[in-house]
């Protein structure tokens, strides 16, 4: 099993890559 940290990190990142993508997303939507 993974440490807390570890998997708090991954995480962060997909979160970060959702938040940097979503708008370009949306965009293409339209």
């Amino acid at each position: 099993m993974k440490n807390l940290s570890e998997v708090g990190t991954h995480v962060t990142k997909v979160t970060h890559m959702l938040t940097a993508i979503a708008p370009l997303y949306s965009g293409v939507q339209k």
